[in-house]
């Protein structure tokens, strides 16, 4: 969004009121209207973590991020 210009509510008397470009509005009612683009996908992978984690298929926690690297080049074997 470009430029947004906004005004005190001394001035409205109902709360800030912001000005801006028709088209950015637009942007932003579309992001709001939007669903999350990915929510049934996301809640499938939720679903089988935590059916992973119920199995004990885990690694970690790690204290370092080169912990993390020996536990991947070693899983991979």
């Amino acid at each position: 969004m470009n430029q947004i210009a906004t005004i005190p509510k001394k001035i409205t008397q109902a709360g800030e009121l912001v000005v801006m470009s028709r088209k950015d509005f637009e942007k932003l009612l579309r992001r709001i209207k939007a669903p999350a683009p990915s929510a049934k996908k996301l809640d499938r992978y939720l679903v089988k973590s935590l059916k992973e984690l119920k199995e004990g298929k885990l690694f970690g926690p790690f204290g370092l991020a080169k912990d993390l690297a020996a536990s991947l080049r070693s899983s991979r074997k």
